[in-house]
Order: C-alpha cells, then structure tokens, then sequence
C-alpha cells in the first residue's frame, strides 16, 4: 500500500489552486455522480465558477447543492522498467500533487459580486489583459445572465 502524504500548508494548497487550469467538480443527483471540469478561481478560501443559469449542472446544485471539488498537479509518471527489470508491472506509479475541497455551493446574484469573480477569473486566464473592465456597460447583460 502507498503512503499519502496530507498537504496542510495553506500558501502550498494556494499556490497548486492558483496554478491549475482547471479542476473537476463532483456534485450528485438521485444517487447518480456528475463530474464535469470547469474554469475556476480561487478567492479568499472561495471557489468561485462561472455558468449559465439554465442546464444540468444548475437543476443538480438546486436539487443538492453538496459537492466536492478537485485540483491536480502532475509531476511525472514513473513506469515499471524506471525500478526494476523484471517486467513486474507493481512498482509504476505517478507523482502529482492535489487538492480536493468538500463544502456547499451557493449561487452570487449580487451584480457586484458576481462582476469580482469574472474580474478575477479574467485575470487568472488571461493575465496579459487586452479587455475592457468588467465594470464596462457592455458586460450588464452577460454578467446578469451569469
């Protein structure tokens, strides 16, 4: 059996969420698990991501809005032949990193809060900028939509 080791440093945990392009939320429905990956940003110990108002994942998190949330960082995939010559296939393993979060999802309907969370995620996946402040009109409606 492998040994895992817990990651407790809070900066650590925060440098894996802010490095990680995506991560995968789990949520439940009927005692039917759905897993789907999602653009994310991590802001004081929240997670917050973005969608439509309408679709499968909105009718689950309304029904039970339990969930559980995942991050990884891959290192390197050690195959077998790395440790031994015998062609046993027991010693091949990964190294990654991971960070998995269980809570409750809430929905932002404040117009502000909801324009912070894009700005962020806006600035974690596109750090060079070249686009007008969330703040512009031209964002209302799809901010309100969101």
């Amino acid at each position: 059996m492998r040994k895992i080791y817990e990651i407790k440093d809070e900066s650590l945990i925060e440098n894996i969420l802010e490095d990680a392009e995506y991560g995968t939320l789990a949520i439940c429905s009927d005692s039917k698990p759905y897993s789907l990956p999602l653009n994310f940003v991590a802001i004081n110990k929240e997670i917050f991501f973005h969608g439509g108002k309408k679709g499968k994942k909105i009718n689950i998190i309304k029904n039970n809005n339990s969930a559980s949330f995942s991050v990884v960082e891959s290192y390197s995939l050690l195959p077998s032949y790395f440790s031994t010559d015998t062609g046993n296939a027991s010693p091949a393993t990964h190294m990654f990193k991971s960070v998995i979060i269980d809570g409750e999802i809430e929905f932002v309907e404040d117009y502000e809060q909801k324009s912070n969370g894009l700005a962020f995620l806006m600035q974690k996946y596109q750090k060079e900028g070249g686009y007008k402040s969330l703040n512009d009109a031209i964002y209302k409606k799809i901010i309100n939509a969101t």
